[in-house]
């Protein structure tokens, strides 16, 4: 994939060819991907000893972000955080704290937060 095809905006809205006009409000779906993949399989792993109950909402939660952040990268936070209210009725706030500690860290990281 092509490095500006794989910009995100983190504008509140879509607005075409962010990536071009406001570099600095964007960040890389690669890294992010990167970052969902190792948290599902740290969740899948249960290096932790998570409860399998524990274990099956942490790795959710990781499923759930990773559908965010694809919303994210073809629409737009905004619209990416009301569909999976809408559809999982799960806040966008909710995903974050549920995550794996170290998803998280990264991923704020990759997102500029």
């Amino acid at each position: 994939m092509d490095v500006a095809d794989a910009r995100v905006s983190k504008l509140p809205a879509f607005l075409p060819e962010t990536d071009r006009f406001f570099p600095d409000n964007t960040f890389d779906m690669r890294r992010a991907l990167v970052v969902h993949a190792e948290g599902m399989e740290r969740a899948a792993k249960n290096a932790q000893g998570r409860a399998p109950r524990d274990k099956a909402y942490t790795l959710s939660a990781e499923l759930l972000l990773m559908q965010h952040t694809c919303h994210w990268y073809r629409h737009s936070k905004a619209v990416a955080s009301a569909r999976m209210l809408a559809r999982h009725q799960t806040p966008y706030q909710q995903l974050l704290a549920s995550v794996d500690p170290e998803t998280r860290q990264a991923y704020l990281a990759v997102i500029g937060r």
